[in-house]
């Protein structure tokens, strides 16, 4: 007797949940993405933002378990790659697929550029937001570095020593966080651009320990001033309408 398995395979993308900190760089977990219109738009005023000097630079994707902002999120990394890479590729291509999407496909290939972004991505748990950002840098600063770029800068070294303090439980100012993105950001020579996905978990942490500075950290990031020469600092952060 034949199996139903024989007949029917579910793609790899329908299979599992996108993980951004797994699926990074990794070409194939774009298989069989489709931009919504909403995912578009998205894009398009991230693109814009990079020859807009005082344009916003800041975004909170919210909505229902399920609706897409962790793919979309991850859609966002793989067109931030370098230009070379085999994930960004095919995420151009599949812009480039559909015509209407053209404008948009020729934007990121203008705007992004050819070393691309470091790409701090990571998925929030009941923790401090500072503790979280830290380790989206840790991981994001290592990596950019790994790809043959040269001597570390010392800014690889004091932000992972940041990140070790805040796992120990030390509580790490603001300021520092702020100044180390900006080093990070001239370190690299390119923006940087910072996912948060889950926020609701680190917003759990925050009113269980009526904690107002972490809030006042992604004010911060968000308002980050750059000229128009400057690396500048992108930040989203995804958050499911069930959480608080």
């Amino acid at each position: 007797m034949s199996l139903l398995s024989s007949f029917i395979s579910v793609k790899r993308r329908y299979s599992r949940s996108v993980n951004l900190e797994r699926d990074i760089e990794i070409p194939d977990s774009l298989n069989g993405y489709v931009p919504t219109t909403r995912a578009i738009d998205g894009i398009e005023r991230f693109l814009r933002a990079f020859s807009l000097p005082n344009s916003v630079r800041a975004w909170t994707i919210t909505g229902p378990y399920g609706t897409g902002k962790s793919a979309f999120a991850h859609f966002l990394t793989a067109v931030s790659s370098p230009h070379n890479s085999q994930i960004r590729n095919k995420a151009l291509k599949i812009l480039h697929d559909n015509y209407e999407y053209e404008p948009i496909h020729q934007q990121a290939i203008k705007n992004i550029p050819k070393k691309g972004l470091v790409k701090a991505v990571v998925t929030a748990q009941r923790e401090p937001i500072s503790t979280t950002i830290l380790k989206a840098l840790n991981r994001s600063a290592s990596s950019f570095w790994s790809r043959g770029r040269g001597r570390r800068p010392d800014i690889i070294y004091k932000i992972n020593n940041l990140f070790l303090r805040a796992k120990k439980g030390e509580l790490i100012k603001n300021d520092h966080i702020i100044d180390s993105i900006k080093a990070l950001a001239r370190a690299s020579k390119t923006s940087i651009l910072l996912i948060i996905d889950e926020l609701g978990k680190n917003l759990e942490f925050s009113a269980q320990n009526q904690s107002a500075s972490d809030l006042y950290l992604l004010q911060q990031i968000a308002e980050s001033p750059s000229s128009e020469d400057d690396p500048k600092i992108f930040l989203f952060v995804g958050k499911d309408l069930r959480k608080p």
